[in-house]
């Protein structure tokens, strides 16, 4: 049973950023008061390929917010200009790739037992002195069943913000 395959999503704001290149979203500010009960956990420092779950949040109900310190930019992989298509990269690459920045995220959505989840991970890029993110969304593993969608979704993030000299 894909417990979550009448999944809503959430009303959203949708507008270009400064640069006019970009589409940008996010969620409608009444959606800050359907948040209640809040769990959190901070300065986690994990390990390569460790889990850690997080008591308290069910699956009918998650909104995540998360942040992550990134402490080696300079190891991230040069972006190819050809690349055009999110979606196939995300799928060609997967979570399990081991290069750069490699891919780091998280398993939403997961079964006890971890038979069934669903990837969530990024990986970092360089181009031109700034960073881009994929973000990938892997369905592969989401449930045991054979008739369902697994479609791998990808987006491309332009961090303007951050150059080799962050830190």
């Amino acid at each position: 049973m894909k417990r979550w395959s009448g999944l809503q999503a959430f009303p959203r704001k949708i507008w270009l950023n400064k640069s006019g290149k970009q589409l940008v979203q996010w969620p409608v500010e009444e959606m800050a008061k359907l948040r209640t009960n809040q769990v959190e956990l901070q300065i986690t420092t994990l390990k390569a390929g460790s889990l850690l779950e997080i008591s308290g949040v069910t699956w009918a109900q998650a909104d995540v917010e998360i942040s992550f310190t990134i402490p080696m930019f300079d190891r991230a992989k040069v972006y190819d200009s050809n690349w055009r298509n999110p979606q196939e990269i995300c799928s060609q690459r997967g979570s399990s790739a081991k290069s750069g920045v490699v891919p780091f995220g998280l398993l939403v959505l997961a079964s006890s037992d971890l038979q069934e989840f669903t990837t969530v991970f990024f990986i970092i890029f360089e181009k031109n002195d700034k960073f881009v993110v994929l973000m990938c969304s892997d369905q592969k593993r989401s449930s045991l069943g054979l008739d369902y969608d697994k479609t791998t979704y990808g987006a491309f993030w332009m961090l303007m913000l951050l150059s080799k000299k962050f830190h």
